[in-house]
């Protein structure tokens, strides 16, 4: 709690960050999403495979879009008849396409016969193509909107799916062969490692087919060294700059491996003996003196931060600070994000995130809404001490230079400031864990390594 504090204070190393590379996809304005859909004019598709020497690899294909509406006329269903349930996972779209293939006398669910004219298919179950069906996003209905300004629009609904064919063994290529960090992007950005998948499509769905030798159809952008992976026709894109990436464009002095003002006060740990270096302050336990009270929260959700948010996360230089939004673009502008564009080619990372301290009247947590109530797996209870709660521990330090102590003096106390706070616990983002620091003046005892001529005054 104290080190980040410092950190930020001295301008220590700014590495202490997991080296992320953090996904986009943006088709939210004229301008804002430029540098997404400008990728987007190269999207091709592939079926990834777990290859024979157990690496992963891309067999290259053809696409070509059928529309749901179509499937209803071939298949003789009613307009008021869905194909897929609305909300429906991955999972169950594939299902529920089983089961429409089953009663049209189709054996082969994911090898269909088809005809296509224009990348459109014109018709289904007959034809000289065989392709596989492929399920994206959730199927929905035109509307009636206002644009920016103001007129009045038809938005079409998503009512395509596609259809994968005409595979070209021959141009297979491996992923680390393109690019080392492409596979690792794709399992991050499509959550590998969630417990609970729901109905995402890669943990819900084409995770255990892919480890059992089946082969996934993904959508990717491929460039000298750049592979970019997904599984919708919008994709979202690994970004062209990892956060390390970005913090070396700030000054690349904070990835080198030299101590700073905080290792050498608080230690650090590297990969040889010779890279660790012992802390020179020890904290001891704080106990609490007299009783304090302790409340049991109502359940809640805590969310992890979503550094992915770039107008947040990155420095942005194109903010018109006139306007009453300090966040409003200005005209004809992009934001800066993950991505490389023309006008943003070394994009930095804003700097550290703290949560600020709140009053008393905004220390609350936010209950869980909707869907989330049944959903007790991700809730938890948060035990909080109340108000004024104190509590009493020691500090141990040696072999400080001055400018180091007054460093850690003003660390703690934030020079004195006895408006300021420190965060600690899980709770932080609700407001909870404000903690503030004293020195007891009287019970502090310096003493110096050496002996001087005269005693010095113990303080």
């Amino acid at each position: 709690m104290i080190r980040s504090v410092l950190e930020i204070l001295t301008f220590s190393h700014f590495r202490m960050v997991d080296d992320k590379r953090y996904g986009l996809r943006d088709i939210s304005g004229n301008y804002v999403a430029d540098s997404y859909r400008r990728r987007l004019e190269n999207l091709t598709t592939g079926f990834l495979r777990l290859g024979k020497d157990g690496e992963p690899e891309i067999v290259p294909c053809k696409m070509a879009k059928f529309s749901q509406r179509d499937l209803k006329s071939w298949w003789g269903l009613g307009e008021e008849i869905s194909i897929f349930e609305n909300g429906s996972s991955v999972k169950n779209k594939y299902r529920r396409w089983e089961e429409h293939c089953n009663q049209h006398n189709l054996p082969k669910p994911l090898e269909i016969s088809f005809d296509s004219s224009d990348g459109i298919v014109s018709q289904i179950a007959t034809g000289p193509l065989v392709g596989f069906p492929v399920f994206t996003g959730q199927i929905s209905v035109d509307r009636w909107e206002n644009d920016r300004a103001g007129n009045r629009r038809l938005r079409p609904g998503k009512h395509n799916d596609f259809m994968f064919y005409d595979r070209r063994e021959k141009d297979c290529f491996k992923l680390a062969d393109i690019d080392p960090s492409a596979w690792r992007d794709f399992l991050f950005i499509h959550c590998d490692d969630a417990k609970k998948p729901g109905n995402m499509s890669w943990p819900g769905f084409w995770k255990s087919l892919f480890w059992g030798r089946q082969e996934v159809p993904v959508f990717y952008i491929r460039e000298a060294n750049r592979l970019q992976i997904g599984l919708a026709f919008m994709p979202k894109l690994a970004g062209d700059f990892s956060t390390y990436d970005m913090i070396g464009h700030t000054n690349p002095k904070h990835l080198e491996n030299f101590p700073d003002f905080a290792c050498l006060i608080f230690g650090t740990v590297g990969p040889k003996p010779d890279d660790c270096i012992k802390g020179r302050v020890f904290i001891e336990p704080a106990i609490v003196d007299g009783a304090c009270a302790i409340t049991t929260q109502n359940p809640t959700i805590l969310s992890s931060p979503k550094p992915s948010y770039f107008p947040n996360y990155i420095r942005q230089t194109n903010l018109d600070t006139s306007a009453p939004s300090y966040a409003k673009l200005r005209p004809h502008k992009q934001y800066a994000t993950y991505i490389k564009t023309p006008t943003h080619k070394n994009q930095e990372l804003r700097g550290w995130k703290r949560y600020p301290p709140r009053p008393d009247g905004e220390i609350a947590i936010q209950e869980p809404q909707g869907e989330q109530r049944a959903n007790n797996a991700i809730q938890i209870r948060l035990h909080t001490i109340d108000k004024g709660a104190k509590f009493t521990g020691g500090l141990v330090f040696h072999n400080l230079r001055p400018v180091e102590l007054g460093a850690l003096y003003w660390a703690m106390t934030f020079g004195d400031n006895p408006k300021c706070r420190h965060g600690l616990g899980m709770g932080k983002s609700f407001g909870f864990g404000q903690v503030g620091l004293t020195i007891n003046q009287d019970a502090t005892v310096i003493k110096p390594n050496r002996k001087l001529a005269v005693n010095p005054t113990l303080v």
